[in-house]
């Protein structure tokens, strides 16, 4: 009798660890409503958790948005502070965070947004293990930008041209931008000399760059954009 007792209780023992035992979460690598990096007012703003998807831009129809937990650090600051712990029901707290950081944020603030998501399972014995695995997050850590340098940062240095490239006397630097934008530059050799620095007042203009007297090797161009480093290399013959 108290064999067959026992054994009655092993299932609901096993049941129930669930409520002692820690959950543990797996990071969902790639997926993101927004990849970490720059990030505009009016982006934080719309940034919807339910959005999260992967690189190539599929959602996740195996898990459910949980809560989101979000941490600001001012650009001088040097450590986050925690400002809210959202559960993904309250839909209209979050869009009231939302629009309310979007507003109080200013240009080099950072924001990081912890969002944690499951998969729903039935408790039962046989999937107990299992039902531990099935909790995820996705940490993104955003620096404020404008939506300029956002869109730039994006683009890596996909946007900048120099042309010829090797060059042996003077090449182009020339820019695929929507705007007039004012920039300055600088070269550096292989030593890490600065060997010329200047000003550009609209880097949509064709813009001679001088390499006469230098040392051939390669150097890198870098162009300073409202404070960012985009960064070309140039080979000199």
């Amino acid at each position: 009798m108290k064999k067959a007792f026992y054994f009655l209780l092993i299932p609901f023992a096993v049941i129930n660890l669930n409520l002692f035992c820690p959950v543990f979460y797996q990071h969902l690598e790639g997926y993101a409503d927004i990849p970490s990096g720059p990030i505009t007012l009016q982006e934080l703003h719309d940034f919807n958790p339910n959005n999260v998807r992967d690189l190539k831009g599929n959602g996740m129809p195996f898990v459910s948005f949980s809560s989101m937990e979000f941490l600001v650090k001012k650009q001088f600051d040097s450590t986050f502070s925690h400002i809210g712990y959202l559960n993904g029901r309250d839909e209209q707290g979050i869009v009231q965070l939302l629009d309310s950081m979007s507003k109080e944020l200013t240009i080099g603030d950072s924001v990081l947004i912890d969002l944690n998501f499951y998969k729903p399972n039935r408790r039962t014995p046989s999937e107990f293990l299992y039902y531990f695995g099935n909790y995820y997050e996705s940490k993104q850590i955003y620096v404020v930008k404008t939506e300029t340098i956002a869109s730039l940062m994006r683009k890596g240095n996909s946007f900048i041209s120099t042309y010829p490239n090797p060059a042996s006397q003077e090449f182009t630097l020339q820019c695929e931008v929507p705007e007039q934008i004012e920039a300055s530059y600088f070269i550096l050799d292989q030593m890490g000399r600065k060997v010329q620095e200047n000003h550009i007042s609209d880097i949509r203009q064709a813009t001679k760059i001088k390499l006469e007297g230098y040392t051939p090797g390669a150097y890198l161009l870098y162009l300073v954009i409202d404070g960012e480093f985009f960064t070309k290399k140039i080979i000199k013959t």
